[in-house]
Parts: C-alpha cells; sequence; structure tokens
C-alpha cells in the first residue's frame, strides 16, 4: 500500500507496522532508497516522523519498526549527538499528548 506523503520527491512508501488504533509507520522516499519515517493515523495528513522529535538524542538513519496500540514507536536509529557511543540503538518515540 503507498501512502501520500507530503514531499513531492517521495514517490513510493511502504507501511511497516500497524496498530489497532488505526496509526501506521513506515518509510518514503525514491523508490531505491526509502529513507523518510512516517505516521499516519487512518485518513489523516501523513507526518514526517523527524519532524516531531522534539527532544532527546539526534538520531540519524531512522528505521520504524514497530508502533504499539498506545501510539509508541520502536525505532532502529544511530544515535548521532556523542552522549552514547555511535552506532545502531534501538530508540522510544513516545508521542506527547497535549
Amino acid at each position: 500500500h503507498s501512502f501520500p506523503t507530503r514531499r513531492s520527491s517521495d514517490l513510493c512508501s511502504a507501511a511497516v507496522s500497524a496498530n489497532s488504533a488505526g496509526e501506521v509507520v513506515g518509510l518514503s522516499g525514491a523508490c531505491a532508497s526509502l529513507s523518510r519515517m512516517f505516521y499516519v493515523r487512518g485518513d489523516g495528513p501523513t507526518v514526517d516522523l523527524q519532524d516531531l522529535i522534539v527532544s532527546g538524542p539526534a538520531i540519524s538513519n531512522p528505521l520504524p519498526v514497530y508502533i504499539s496500540p498506545e501510539g509508541d514507536i520502536a525505532v532502529l536509529a544511530t544515535v548521532t549527538n556523542g552522549t552514547v557511543p555511535n552506532g545502531t540503538r534501538t530508540v522510544l518515540l513516545r508521542p506527547v499528548h497535549r
């Protein structure tokens, strides 16, 4: 299934995980290189997950692997800000409800 994205350069997308609340995480980008994480809920807009990360260590090369029923998102990523040794880590992205 392809998801519409905000960036016209994202020609392809793929869902990686979905939960019972209708939330989906996945990757989008050029068809040969899906490199941008996205989040979408139901028929809502597709959002670049990198744009939603407001605190915590800087990460790069993110790969979403799971979204829980509560909306927590497990991501494999490279931590790049020096707080821990660089390398691939499991990162938990937790939604902040306002």
